[in-house]
């Protein structure tokens, strides 16, 4: 056999062995229960990966876990809330860096549909120059966007509702910003990090929610059957 042609068997076994060991590894992340990741960081991008939340609109996963808490209910990387226990304005929570402020934003990434999300992303909240140290005691005036409930249409599949927190550059003036309190959908995130560069999310949740066909039912059952299928998975 010439040389050429053992070169080239054995750049094609190598290529082969490496794609199989890749895959084993992808396979045995994607396939265990978020509970079994230890690393945060790791945990947080496999949910995020896993809920069809890293695109355009979040380029990469956040580094940490962004605590968001209402009277009964937390959300929980992918976890089911319905609507009826997520009214009030959420408490949010991170040991963040006191020399750093931070944009905090909440969306609907499945409006009006999960089928269908033309109108997506639909802000539910939007908070700027929130100190890194005080996210769950900052004023309520820094939010440009207070805070709505999500309310999916009976019948509209599971919403996806994702809240980032991104690393400020300097200091934002709300003054010269869109009115996002009138007018939230098709909210651009994209461009929002561009026009006053915003660092990469140093934090990151999300929660499913849905309002069931039989909207007799609605808040009297429990919210592990808000959605048809379980873990992370919004399909």
């Amino acid at each position: 056999m010439a040389k050429g042609t053992k070169l080239n068997l054995y750049s094609i076994f190598a290529c082969t062995a490496t794609i199989l060991a890749a895959s084993w590894v992808l396979a045995e992340v994607e396939n265990c229960e978020m509970d079994e990741i230890e690393d945060e960081a790791l945990r947080v991008e496999v949910a995020f990966a896993q809920a069809g939340l890293i695109d355009n609109c979040l380029p990469v996963a956040p580094e940490a876990i962004l605590g968001v808490k209402f009277p009964t209910v937390q959300a929980d990387l992918g976890n089911c809330l319905y609507p009826c226990s997520t009214i009030l304005t959420p408490l949010l929570e991170l040991e963040g860096d006191p020399e750093t402020n931070l944009t905090v934003a909440i969306m609907d990434r499945d409006m009006p549909s999960a089928a269908t999300p033309i109108l997506s992303n639909y802000l539910m909240y939007l908070c700027l120059n929130v100190n890194g140290s005080s996210l769950s005691t900052f004023d309520s005036s820094l939010c440009v966007a207070p805070w709505i409930n999500a309310n999916p249409t009976p019948g509209s599949g599971k919403h996806r509702i994702m809240a980032i927190a991104f690393p400020q550059s300097s200091f934002i003036d709300s003054s010269s910003l869109y009115p996002f309190s009138i007018d939230r959908y098709r909210f651009n995130m994209s461009a929002l990090i561009a026009n006053y560069s915003l660092g990469a999310p140093v934090a990151g949740n999300f929660w499913r929610t849905s309002i069931p066909k039989d909207y007799g039912k609605y808040c009297g059952i429990e919210t592990t059957e808000c959605c048809a299928k379980t873990g992370n998975q919004y399909y």
